[in-house]
């Protein structure tokens, strides 16, 4: 039985031997954002660990899914990207690691208010309720919480711009790429739901 990480950078060397972490950029992306900043005090023996942990009412995804999903963002610098569900900003954080510009929207004014801190100064976290607290166009939009579809978020994207998130489907959810009308699929996920 592997031991778990017990450190951010084995962490990191961790995704990259499950394969999860493929990209030089998103590695030292994740290098210079230390998960254990983002988790609650009392779940802080578990920062490091592969999985999901609970936070104030919702969740601050597993580090293999926040790597997934950064992959398939295919994020360049001089992207705009919105992330909906932004919760503790640990996402949101990473991606500031890639991109220039970081929008992430949270219902949660909690996890809103204690992200701020957190996160580099090319992120702005905002409270509110998913597309009704931006205006403009990205061109990468990140759903961190379950959706019905994309349809919304294809009033906000960029042409040539990539909208990545769980979708769900009847009683499961399902990781989805949407890029230039494509939808590709990348297996089954388990995030919060979006909130009204």
């Amino acid at each position: 039985m592997q031991r778990k990480p017990n450190s951010n950078d084995e962490l990191v060397d961790y995704l990259i031997r499950q394969d999860r972490i493929r990209s030089e950029k998103v590695e030292q992306a994740f290098r210079k954002v230390d998960r254990a900043d983002f988790v609650p005090e009392s779940f802080i023996e578990d920062a490091y660990s592969d999985k999901p942990l609970p936070l104030n009412g919702e969740t601050i995804s597993a580090p293999h899914i926040v790597a997934e999903v950064t992959e398939l963002l295919d994020l360049e610098s001089s992207h705009k990207v919105l992330e909906i569900g932004s919760g503790s900003g640990y996402q949101a954080a990473i991606l500031g690691q890639l991109t220039d510009r970081v929008i992430g929207v949270e219902i949660n004014k909690e996890l809103t208010e204690a992200s701020r801190p957190k996160i580099p100064e090319n992120v702005e976290i905002r409270h509110g309720n998913g597309f009704s607290s931006v205006d403009g166009k990205f061109d990468r939009i990140l759903f961190s919480c379950a959706t019905e579809n994309f349809n919304e978020a294809l009033n906000f994207v960029e042409d040539g711009g990539v909208i990545v998130g769980p979708v769900r489907e009847d009683d499961k959810q399902v990781l989805r790429k949407w890029k230039d009308g494509e939808i590709t699929s990348h297996g089954g996920v388990r995030y919060v739901e979006m909130q009204d």
